[in-house]
């Protein structure tokens, strides 16, 4: 199996190699969605299809002069350099070098490269649309695939977990709920699966507001990451999905935005006082499937309050923490939970630097926002706002890895892209003015 990812990764190195930038990073998603991250080659440093071929295309961009000079630094990106430092250094500080580098070296390549290479790629509306509707695109056999699994339990890429280096095919349990099978699609874990299309439904939509074939469609380009989402059978997707779905319906109405938010804010002081527990636990139990689950979800962050003194320098590095028997009187834990994941395995001030990386997106949002001149510009950074306060929230519920955490990051990418510029001339982009989002 070794040689069909080793094909796959020199076919996509030779297409990004040939297409230009914005083709090439389309190619690159092709790879990430549709190829199963856990088939890789190597024995020291594990490398996936979808990392050879993301460090070829960013090494392809930054020997060239075209791209790099019309890099402009922006403030995420100092925000982002500073959570990747903290990041490494915090778990330099707690487990073996050699370990912490081969780990950290894939994370980085999950991480940073994706958001470079959207960086470097989409400086135009041209560049940003060509990506979404791309996107649209690739996501329509993966909902196909994940519909097909949850009606039927199917799926084309199960038997391959058995060359998957660190899994036991012996293990691998079809996970069912509500009399339906939870698709896990490529990615190998339901939650994951069904938010890479939640997060990027949003983006999806912006397929209604082009001129040409593809606008005929939107619908269906639409209905896929639905459908996918749903396929999960989990709540953690279809909240982030609803919350997605429910700023996109705000866009013309987005100056109460504010005042709800501080309705969100006085409602759960509220309930932290009249109830006899906190906020969060009332709030879990109300939107979660199963009450073990959400119940476990609200005790991580009880876990992370309680045993703070002993992490928050620079957190417990890799491994198991120790909560498990405080939590469920289980040997082991999960931190299902990236801002207590964050804070756990790193310390404070790398979460810190994490919670200030997001904060620093919406900012670079806020400024493209007002900056747009006109409404299509207006709705591309709202729709992109949209899928990060989807994936903000979802991260309550999940840590994110395997597949999404290049969409995350990727997503971020967008945040301080170029795609706010007035269309022209030359972008061949087509549009027309519409309001809203």
């Amino acid at each position: 199996m070794e040689w069909i990812t080793i094909s796959v990764a020199l076919a996509g190195g030779c297409a990004v190699l040939w297409l230009n930038p914005a083709r090439a990073l389309v190619v690159y998603f092709m790879v990430l969605l549709w190829y199963p991250p856990y088939l890789v080659f190597g024995e020291e440093v594990y490398v996936s299809a979808q990392r050879a071929v993301g460090v070829i295309l960013l090494v392809k961009l930054l020997v060239d002069p075209r791209v790099t000079r019309r890099f402009k630094w922006c403030h995420l990106d100092g925000a982002v350099a500073a959570y990747m430092t903290l990041n490494v250094v915090t778990l330099l500080l707690s487990d073996e070098t050699l370990i912490v580098l081969r780990n950290r070296g894939g994370f980085l390549i999950d991480s940073l490269v994706p958001y470079l290479l959207v960086r470097l790629v989409v400086v135009d509306r041209a560049g940003f649309m060509l990506l979404v509707k791309g996107v649209a695109l690739l996501l329509l056999p993966l909902a196909l695939l994940g519909t097909v699994e949850v009606l039927t339990g199917w799926n084309l890429f199960v038997p391959l977990l058995s060359y998957c280096p660190w899994y036991s095919i012996e293990q691998y349990q079809h996970l069912a709920r509500f009399g339906f099978y939870r698709a896990i699609g490529t990615s190998a874990q339901p939650i994951i699966f069904g938010l890479i299309f939640a997060t990027l439904l949003p983006l999806v939509m912006l397929c209604r507001l082009e001129i040409g074939p593809i606008r005929r469609v939107w619908w269906v380009l639409v209905l896929a990451p639905v459908l996918g989402a749903i396929s999960s059978v989990s709540s953690t997707p279809l909240i982030a999905m609803l919350i997605g779905l429910a700023l996109v319906a705000m866009a013309p109405y987005k100056r109460y935005i504010k005042p709800l938010a501080v309705l969100i804010v006085f409602g759960c002081v509220a309930v932290e006082i009249v109830s006899n527990r906190h906020f969060y636990s009332v709030l879990a139990e109300a939107v979660g499937f199963d009450s073990a689950n959400s119940w476990y979800r609200a005790r991580l962050i009880d876990g992370a309050v309680r045993f703070l003194p002993e992490y928050w320098v620079y957190g417990y590095g890799f491994g198991d923490w120790g909560w498990g028997i405080w939590m469920n009187n289980s040997p082991r834990m999960d931190a299902c939970n990236e801002y207590v994941l964050q804070v756990g395995q790193h310390g404070v001030f790398a979460f810190a630097s994490f919670v200030y990386m997001l904060a620093a997106a919406f900012m670079c949002l806020q400024r493209a926002h007002r900056r747009a001149a006109d409404p299509y510009g207006h709705a591309c950074t709202w729709a992109v706002g949209s899928s990060l306060g989807g994936l903000v929230a979802a991260f309550f519920a999940v840590s994110v890895f395997s597949t999404m955490l290049p969409v995350a990051y990727s997503l971020l990418g967008l945040c301080a892209a170029g795609y706010q510029k007035e269309p022209s001339a030359r972008t061949g982009q087509p549009h027309r003015p519409q309001s809203g989002a």
